[in-house]
């Protein structure tokens, strides 16, 4: 190819991409963009904007749910602690000792977006009463004669299912004014909230339980019936002896009688419940 063939080719070219530019110019939709490119424009940036604020609010509400599910455990926890300790006292509970063991202890510090605490004192509410009473079926010794009589002696009949209510609900400090955004969808939504946390323990209490060898003993002195009456005529039996026989056993220098055949008792066992006994040699009632 020679030098005028080549420019020949070059101009040709240059002729063509000029003509480049008119036949664009001749198809509207690829000089300007279409209406649904129009309507799309900026879509991805508020897009981005409500993930970020859904995110933000997300995040939040964790800590937020956390708080409420570790009161609500301490509450479930406090409500057992309420029921048992009204089993063993019988007259009511210590409120302040349970609300600063499960609610305002050094440990318990539950607070909000102001840090400050959510709960006190006056936020805890404890009730402790009997409400539903069982059946005579369902009582010791049941239907069977004397049973109500021994039941009212010991002080066993039960009074009623001892219920243990407990409610507290957290307090939220307001964080900034009155005002809020458009679609309301700010952080002040979890103050707003004021919810109230509820928990109860049933139990049976005063089943006839000693806490002591001395408690054992004085109820069962407690029963006219099962104890008392007879102790009492055997009690004056034996004191009107003692009158006539004291002088002869004085001579004698004998320990005088003792007239209480249930304390002096307390913690003793015959010996051969005490004695260790080899494996084979144990017998086994069915």
């Amino acid at each position: 190819m020679n030098i005028k063939q080549l420019i020949a080719t070059h101009l040709k070219l240059a002729q063509g991409f000029k003509s480049v530019p008119l036949k664009l110019s001749r198809h509207k939709g690829l000089r300007q963009p279409s209406s649904s490119l129009k309507q799309m424009a900026g879509q991805s940036l508020a897009e981005t904007l409500v993930v970020m604020l859904a995110i933000l609010i997300f995040f939040t509400a964790i800590p937020w749910l956390g708080r409420l599910l570790d009161i609500g455990l301490n509450q479930a926890n406090a409500s057992a602690y309420a029921a048992f300790q009204y089993t063993r006292q019988l007259d009511g509970v210590d409120e302040r000792d349970i609300k600063e063991r499960f609610f305002l202890g050094a440990d318990k510090n539950w607070r909000d977006r102001r840090q400050e605490l959510l709960m006190s004192s006056d936020r805890v509410h404890i009730s402790v009463g009997h409400e539903k009473r069982l059946s005579t079926l369902m009582q010791p010794g049941m239907q069977a004669e004397h049973a109500q009589a021994l039941r009212e002696g010991w002080k066993i009949e039960d009074k009623g299912v001892v219920q243990a209510r407990l409610s507290a609900s957290p307090a939220y400090s307001r964080v900034g004014g009155a005002k809020t955004t458009a679609l309301g969808l700010d952080l002040g939504f979890f103050d707003q909230l004021n919810p109230r946390l509820s928990n109860h323990t049933a139990i049976l209490s005063d089943a006839a339980h000693a806490s002591s060898d001395i408690e054992s003993h004085q109820r069962t002195a407690w029963s006219p019936e099962a104890w008392s009456n007879a102790a009492n005529g055997s009690y004056e039996l034996g004191r009107k002896i003692q009158s006539y026989a004291g002088p002869v056993d004085a001579g004698f220098n004998r320990a005088e009688p003792v007239f209480d055949w249930l304390v002096p008792w307390a913690g003793k066992l015959p010996g051969h419940h005490t004695q260790r006994k080899p494996f084979s040699e144990r017998t086994v009632h069915p």
